[in-house]
């Protein structure tokens, strides 16, 4: 049958689908079964199982530029969307938990997975660190359950901590990376090794510089942008019905800005919107960041269905003898396991 029918018209059919269960999300949000993330992998699955043409990570550089793009893209509104969502006022009283969980959580949970990617998964020290640095930090777009629910509404402790920390660990996270990276390229197969002729470059460019133009950039663009909506030719002064493009131009201006100059985008796009918030005309803020925060929740909620659609489709691709599957070992499972009840539960 599906010969005689456009595949493209079948990925129309599903995507709308999809697209419908986002806005039934609501009525069923306190419903134990209803689990819109497992529906829509399922959803791809399907598309994996009818022979649809499909975007593989693995097919060579297009394919992986497309993802990697696209993740990107998402985790940058989730950031800059976390950023408009919080009413408590950073400092280190009000996010003190926060701060515990990024100086303390974060790094602890680094090491716990290069450990265990050493001793368990029998990878190479500059390989663990980085499944270390990828995974140790909580996802902003899948933690959306757990976080406040937006500008204006109350919070609890708790979620403002998770919130914040979302925002700000992607993007600390980076060092890490580059760590494992300066562990590849200078041969650092344990840590007992001479580190000091590489360690000072580490720990001044891709730990000081690259944070502080994050952040200094950041709360810049915020500011600025901030002033600009909310003067009499901005947005915010002429009705506020651009809300979404100004969400948008807000998150790719600070992103792309901060990664020209070698600063980390993902900790700049959440500083500029809480700069944004804070800066803002007390009577106007509230209101306007909820127009804003919702667009970004719109724009965040379509891109997370197109990429768990094809996560499924991926994952699905392995039932018939190619793909991740092959590559799946019982230490994965292993690591797995533990990085949900142990590590980060």
């Amino acid at each position: 049958m599906l010969e005689t029918i456009d595949q493209r018209d079948v990925y129309y059919v599903l995507l709308g689908f999809a697209f419908l269960g986002l806005t039934l999300a609501p009525a069923f949000s306190h419903t134990r079964w209803f689990n819109p993330p497992a529906i829509y992998i399922g959803i791809g699955a399907l598309v994996a199982g009818l022979g649809l043409p499909l975007l593989s990570p693995l097919d060579g550089e297009v394919g992986n530029r497309v993802i990697e793009h696209a993740s990107e893209l998402i985790v940058i509104i989730s950031l800059a969307g976390a950023g408009l969502a919080i009413d408590t006022r950073a400092s280190w009283r009000n996010w003190q938990p926060t701060w515990h969980l990024l100086i303390i959580v974060m790094p602890i949970s680094v090491v716990a997975v290069t450990w265990l990617g050493v001793w368990v998964g029998g990878l190479g020290l500059a390989s663990a660190m980085l499944l270390g640095a990828a995974l140790a930090p909580t996802d902003p777009v899948l933690a959306r359950s757990v976080q406040v629910g937006g500008p204006g509404e109350e919070e609890q402790h708790a979620k403002v901590a998770l919130t914040a920390e979302a925002g700000l660990n992607d993007g600390l996270a980076f060092p890490f990376v580059y760590l494992a990276l300066a562990f590849a390229a200078n041969g650092i197969t344990s840590i007992g090794q001479d580190l000091d002729a590489w360690l000072f470059d580490w720990l001044s460019f891709d730990v000081l510089y690259r944070v502080t133009v994050g952040i200094a950039v950041g709360w810049g663009i915020g500011r600025f942008l901030s002033g600009l909506v909310f003067s009499r030719i901005g947005d915010a002064g002429q009705g506020a019905v651009n809300p979404a493009l100004n969400f948008l131009a807000w998150t790719f201006v600070a992103y792309g800005l901060t990664e020209a100059i070698d600063g980390y985008g993902f900790l700049a796009v959440f500083v500029s919107a809480r700069a944004g918030r804070h800066h803002a005309p007390e009577d106007d803020n509230v209101t306007y960041a909820q127009k804003a925060h919702r667009s970004g929740d719109q724009l965040e909620a379509i891109l997370l269905v197109l990429l768990l659609v094809w996560f499924g489709s991926f994952l699905a691709q392995g039932f018939g003898g190619e793909g991740l599957w092959l590559h799946w070992t019982w230490s994965d499972l292993s690591i797995a396991l533990l990085l949900i009840v142990v590590v980060r539960p």
